[in-house]
């Protein structure tokens, strides 16, 4: 009898190959959900209004790179966390000063921004960071941060008394050309108000480290008998603020303004108007306005009052503080002479009649000397016989009762002085 010949097959058994290639295929899958998975981060917010789970996206430049999959109460009941599953693209800009904000519809005086979300809901901004420290927990903010200093243009600071009507977003000009715009604001230690602001590249060598910067929103009102002077930067800065800048020419070869510099930003273009200061010491005021009186020489104005303090003398004399134009900067000596200039009425003449219209004002006459900035006026002498020829004589009476300034000097009955 013949006995079974038993033959070995060598191979896999075709069984099994089905259940290799579904576990081929299940590891490639595997592989690329991996590989292709989110980052989940974990973002705190002070509330969660208008946040909606699998709903809410975060965008950046417009585009989508992430998605709020959960969101509770914050451990300590101060807020809300959000776990958000953020683009693998992303996983390099999820560093420690990296910024998170959500973006919700705002309407203020003059700008409206965020309308989007009315029909597309609140989203969630995001700023890059420039940390090389990686994070995955995050605090968001309570409004948009400013341009970051690694943004090309010019990004310094300015310091004001207060705020007024500049608000972040307010537009920066210059010659009434957008040229930048105001970043962000914070209080200082009892010294005012400090403003970040951001020149655009092409505009940031307009700006020079003697660039005179004052807040141009508003109306400015000066006026008097003769008439009214209404001066408004533009529409735009009157709605919503605005600051404008510019340079005298006596300081455009000054250097260009680093990033950081600080600036003061001055109250309006009167006060940021360049020039010298000096003081006059006055016995009062009278007749002199703030901001509106003018220092006057041969017809030409060259400087004018900002504001008037009282000194503590015995008199209580009053300390006027005049913005000197720097090209009559030539009379600042200790020998110049300054004084007042108001209508005078007397039985031999009158004079001055264009103060009634013009209203008072200051002038000077040149003397010699070293440099001065403070000066003690006198009384005004008769400015028309300073550039008049003739010879001057002292005379020496006993009694001057029937004689006053400006009285004539007659030779047989003509006027000889």
């Amino acid at each position: 009898m013949q006995s079974p010949e038993i033959k070995h097959k060598k191979g896999i058994s075709p069984i099994w190959i089905l259940p290799i290639v579904a576990l081929l295929v299940g590891g490639w899958l595997l592989f690329q959900g991996i590989r292709n998975a989110g980052i989940d981060i974990v973002v705190h917010f002070k509330n969660g209004e208008g946040i909606i789970v699998g709903k809410t996206e975060v965008m950046y430049k417009g585009i989508p790179v992430g998605i709020v999959r959960d969101m509770k109460v914050s451990e300590d009941l101060k807020g809300i966390d959000l776990t958000i599953e953020m683009d693998k693209q992303t996983r390099e800009s999820l560093v420690e000063d990296t910024k998170f904000w959500i973006v919700k519809p705002e309407v203020s005086a003059g700008k409206i921004s965020g309308l989007g979300t009315l029909l597309k809901g609140s989203y969630i901004g995001v700023q890059r960071g420039q940390s090389k420290m990686e994070s995955r927990k995050f605090t968001g903010m309570d409004e948009s941060p400013g341009k970051p200093y690694y943004v090309p243009g010019l990004h310094f600071k300015l310091e004001a008394e207060s705020l007024g009507s500049i608000q972040k977003g307010s537009n920066i000009y210059y010659k009434n050309i957008t040229v930048g715009s105001v970043q962000d604001y914070k209080l200082l230690n009892g010294r005012g108000v400090e403003i970040n602001a951001y020149i655009k590249p092409q505009y940031s060598k307009l700006v020079k480290s003697g660039t005179r910067l004052w807040n141009s929103s508003g109306i400015a009102v000066n006026g008097g008998l003769s008439g009214f002077k209404i001066k408004i930067e533009s529409v735009a800065s009157l709605v919503y603020g605005g600051i404008s800048f510019y340079t005298p020419k006596e300081k455009m070869d000054s250097r260009q303004a680093d990033n950081g510099a600080v600036f003061p930003l001055y109250q309006d273009y009167e006060a940021a108007e360049y020039g010298i200061k000096i003081t006059l010491q006055l016995p009062s005021a009278k007749g002199l306005i703030s901001g509106v009186s003018k220092v006057m020489y041969r017809g030409f104005e060259v400087g004018v009052v900002t504001d008037f303090k009282f000194n503590k003398d015995k008199k209580r004399s009053v300390t006027a503080h005049v913005l000197f134009n720097p090209e009559a900067e030539f009379a600042l000596r200790e020998n110049t002479k300054f004084w007042v200039v108001q209508p005078k009425l007397s039985v031999n003449r009158v004079e001055n009649l264009d103060t009634i219209i013009k209203g008072t004002y200051l002038t000077f006459k040149p003397g010699n000397g070293d440099y001065c900035e403070h000066f003690v006026t006198v009384e005004q002498p008769l400015a028309e016989e300073m550039l008049r020829p003739g010879t001057n004589y002292s005379l020496i009476s006993k009694n001057s009762t029937f004689l006053s300034i400006g009285a004539p000097v007659l030779y047989k009955k003509n006027a000889g002085g």
